[in-house]
This record gives structure tokens, C-alpha cells and sequence, in this order.
């Protein structure tokens, strides 16, 4: 009889475990399957509303890869996004740069149950951009290349021009970080590379910035809006909010005088021509004033 209890309490124990184990693995699936991650888009500024914040892009497929999501399972990616995306901007300055027709890349907060694989009359309503880069072709090698940046570059996939790279490191000061999702307290280190060598490793508060001018004629300016902490930051929120402007060094003319093109002969035959004529008037007017 203890035996036959034995093996019905170890049965019993067995299925409490399975229906454990069969209930945490579902709850895992709702989970993964309710938690937003963050996809990035290619595409074509349609429209910028001042009086909204929100900025509309056409993402395609066409002209540029849909690689654009920073994360895909092993044996599962969802669709690449392509039509109408409108969302409001990480910061008001990026409508004052950007203007329809520019080329640029995106990132939002996208569900797995989403589907964005075809284009529709109306825009996809995103609520939010991480971050907007504006990008163009490098003339030398034709491959995309940010110029603009505006929100989280760690969100980003396009390279910086001029073989520029921004990172930073984010020291949450709160006395139990982990009580919120978020820290406001924080300390912001900036790092600016340039073609693989560190520039500068610079703590920053909100509102500063850093601008380099480097000897090849290229300057970056980074300026620190907001440098957040979360332990999930890619779903908790966008985090961080920088403005990067990389531009062509302004050529200083006076330093550099252009100089004046040559007279032709012709002209100097006439300019001598007239100076001989001048000299002929004078002398003649001295001599009648004279008699």
C-alpha cells in the first residue's frame, strides 16, 4: 500500500513539474510575443508637421536593402516594412533640417504580430521614433552615409561619414536603478572616433556639446539632449537623445585668396592705347592754355 502511494505521489509530481514547466514556457511565448523591439527602415521624408512633431517617410524596399531589423531569431525574422510611416520625432530640431524628398533612416518600436508588409493609403502610426539619420551617397564609394542624426545612434545602422563614429557609456547614479525602469540620474560619457582612433572620451550633461574640426576639412558636432539608464533600454524607451551634424569644413577664402585671372593681350593693347590718347589731351589742353 506505501508503495502504491509512493508511485502515485511521484506521478503526481512529475505532472506538477510538466504543468510548471509547459506554464512558464507559455508565459515566455506571451511575453517574447507582447514585447516591442526596435526596427529600423529606409526611405524618403514625405512630410514634416511643425505643429504635431511628427515626421512622415515612405519606406522602400526598392532603392534600398530591408535589412531592418536590429533583431531577428535564428529561424524567424518578420517581414521587411514598406509604405506610409508617421511617428512623432525624438527631437523639434529635426524639423527644422529635414525636408521632404531627403533620404533617411528610421528606427521605431515594432510588435512581432505587426505587419507592415504592404503598403497602404494610410501612414503607419509608430507613436515614436528612436532615431532619424539623414543619409546620402558617399560620391567616392557610393554607399550610404549619415549625416544627420537625430534621437539614439547605438539604433542605427548606417555608417557616419567621414569614417566618424559616436558611442557613449551611461552610469546610473539612482540609489536602486533597478526599482524603475528607468534612471534619470545619470553620468553621460561621449566617445568620438574617427576612422577607428578615439578623438575624445568626454562626460557630457544635457545641453552640452562637442565640435571637432579635423585637418582633412571634416567637422562633427555632438550635443547631448538626454542620457537616460534602463536595464532594457530597447524596450523600456529610447534612452538617449543626441544631435550629431557632420559637415564639409567651411573653406576660409581669405586665408586662401583666389587669385585674379589674367588681363588678355587685347586689352592691354587698348588699356595702353588710351593711356596714349589721355597724355595726347593734356599736352594739347597745356599748350592752348598757354597762348
Amino acid at each position: 500500500m506505501r508503495s502504491g502511494s509512493m508511485q502515485w505521489g511521484l506521478v503526481s509530481n512529475r505532472r506538477i513539474v510538466l504543468i510548471t514547466v509547459l506554464t512558464a514556457i507559455f508565459f515566455l511565448i506571451l511575453s517574447a510575443a507582447a514585447t516591442p523591439f526596435p526596427a529600423a527602415i529606409k526611405g524618403t521624408v514625405v512630410e514634416v508637421d511643425e505643429r504635431n512633431q511628427t515626421l512622415t517617410m515612405l519606406a522602400s524596399c526598392d532603392e534600398h536593402e530591408c535589412l531592418n531589423f536590429l533583431a531577428c531569431g535564428d529561424d524567424y525574422c518578420p517581414e521587411p516594412a514598406e509604405g506610409l510611416f508617421q511617428g512623432s520625432v525624438p527631437d523639434p530640431t529635426v524639423l527644422t533640417i529635414l525636408r521632404p524628398g531627403d533620404s533617411i533612416e528610421a528606427t521605431y518600436k515594432r510588435w512581432y504580430m505587426d505587419s507592415y508588409g504592404e503598403a497602404s493609403p494610410e501612414p503607419h502610426q509608430i507613436y515614436q521614433w528612436y532615431a532619424i539619420s539623414r543619409i546620402s551617397r558617399d560620391p567616392s564609394t557610393n554607399e550610404w552615409r549619415a549625416t544627420d542624426i537625430f534621437g539614439d545612434p547605438d539604433y542605427l545602422f548606417t555608417p557616419l561619414a567621414h569614417g566618424y563614429r559616436v558611442s557613449y557609456n551611461i552610469t546610473p547614479l539612482c540609489s536602486d536603478p533597478f526599482q524603475d525602469f528607468t534612471c534619470h540620474q545619470t553620468t553621460f560619457v561621449l566617445i568620438v572616433e574617427k576612422n577607428g582612433e578615439q578623438i575624445v572620451e568626454e562626460i557630457l550633461i544635457p545641453a552640452n556639446n562637442f565640435e571637432y574640426h579635423d585637418p582633412d576639412g571634416s567637422s562633427i558636432n555632438v550635443t547631448l539632449i538626454k542620457g537616460e539608464w534602463s536595464f532594457i533600454p530597447s524596450k523600456a524607451c529610447p534612452c538617449t537623445n543626441l544631435i550629431i551634424g557632420i559637415w564639409p569644413y567651411p573653406r576660409n577664402d581669405a586665408a586662401n585668396p583666389v587669385p585674379s585671372p589674367p588681363i588678355p593681350f587685347s586689352s592691354v593693347i587698348c588699356l595702353a592705347a588710351l593711356m596714349l590718347c589721355g597724355a595726347g589731351w593734356i599736352l594739347k589742353y597745356g599748350r592752348n592754355k598757354g597762348e
